[in-house]
């Protein structure tokens, strides 16, 4: 259970453990010292958009010795939080990116972010013993407004910056308007068309 200002919440797992000794079950024993270290706090690149970010960070090198035995690197996985979506952490890539050597810079492209939202970042290191603690956090980073978006009251509707607005009012005011169809086009959004008699 956590709980904070804003409330609490809880969750629940079960965890069943067989037997050892059971032969269709093959058992690992996971050796910490060959976790993979943490990569570095996920940092933004250049601008977002209203859909995607682009992250990057680094796989930082173990300056602790470790066994002369060490597993390669199976990839990153990346997880965001919103405040904005009060949704929790969600992992939006699993082992991307594999093969990458200490030192080296990640860059990668989230997508399937939603417009005018902040979202905080943390990525895993993942190889054959397990994943790696999480990254220190990013900082918060904003996805862009949706054109069009701002002086309409927040709905998303494109507007055309050409056209005269006095004209558009003049001719829509002596015609009449059919809907036509008004469908769902996401979680937020929806798809209207109609035509004007």
């Amino acid at each position: 259970m956590a709980s904070s200002t804003s409330g609490e919440t809880s969750g629940t797992g079960y965890l069943w453990v067989e037997s050892p000794t059971n032969p269709n079950i093959a058992f690992h024993r996971t050796n910490l010292a060959l976790l993979p270290v943490p990569p570095s706090a996920p940092t933004l690149v250049n601008e977002t958009g209203t859909n995607f970010a682009t992250i990057s960070w680094t796989l930082v090198a173990n300056k602790v010795s470790v066994p002369t035995r060490t597993s390669p690197l199976l990839g990153f996985s990346i997880e965001a939080f919103s405040p904005d979506l009060h949704s929790g952490w969600v992992t939006l890539g699993h082992r991307i990116y594999g093969g990458t050597r200490p030192g080296e810079v990640v860059t990668h492209t989230v997508s399937g972010l939603r417009a005018d939202t902040s979202y905080v970042f943390i990525v895993r290191a993942e190889n054959i013993e397990g994943f790696s603690v999480p990254s220190k956090p990013s900082a918060a980073i904003k996805t862009k407004t949706r054109q069009g978006s701002g002086g309409n009251g927040g709905r998303g509707i494109q507007v055309d910056e050409d056209v005269d607005e006095e004209e558009a009012r003049n001719q829509l005011s002596g015609s009449d308007i059919e809907l036509i169809s008004a469908e769902p086009a996401s979680s937020t959004s929806i798809r209207i068309s109609w035509k004007v008699g």
